[in-house]
C-alpha cells in the first residue's frame, strides 16, 4: 500500500468559524449561464485592496430556476460544492485567500443567485416545490 510523505502536504489557512475583523459581510452574484457556460471569480487584487470579503465561510445558492445541477469549485484546493436542481441552500465552503472560484452549470439558460458571505452559517439544503 502507497503512503502520503507527511512532510510533502501543503497547509493553508482557512479561516474557518471566524468572525472577520470588518463584521459579517456578503457580495450578490448573479450568474446568467446563457451569456457564458462558465464564470470565473479571482478577489486577489480586490483583496489586496481591501475592497472585498476578507475570507470566504459561507456560499448561498439559489437553484430554483436551473435545470441541471451548477457546481463552484475552489480553484486552490479543489474543494467541489455542487448543487443541485430545485435547491436552495448555504454551503461551507473552504477557500484560503486569495479567493478563486470558478462556476459552471450545463444549463444553458439557467440564471443562478449565489451570496458569498464572509462568516460561518451552518450548511442546510432545501428542496424547492
Amino acid at each position: 500500500m502507497p503512503s502520503i510523505d507527511p512532510l510533502s502536504l501543503q497547509v493553508y489557512l482557512s479561516e474557518n468559524q471566524y468572525l472577520p475583523d470588518e463584521g459579517p459581510k456578503l457580495s450578490p452574484l448573479v450568474l446568467d449561464f446563457s451569456t457564458a457556460p462558465q464564470f470565473t471569480l479571482d478577489l486577489l487584487l480586490p483583496q489586496q485592496l481591501t475592497r472585498s470579503l476578507s475570507m470566504l465561510q459561507t456560499l448561498y445558492i439559489d437553484m430554483s430556476h436551473a435545470a441541471s445541477s451548477f457546481s463552484v469549485t475552489v480553484l486552490t484546493t479543489g474543494q467541489v460544492i455542487t448543487a443541485k436542481t430545485n435547491t436552495q441552500g448555504y454551503y461551507t465552503i473552504t477557500a484560503p485567500n486569495p479567493i478563486r472560484l470558478t462556476f459552471d452549470c450545463a444549463d444553458a439558460t439557467a440564471v443562478v443567485k449565489v451570496l458569498l458571505l464572509n462568516v460561518a452559517i451552518p450548511g442546510s439544503v432545501w428542496q424547492i416545490s
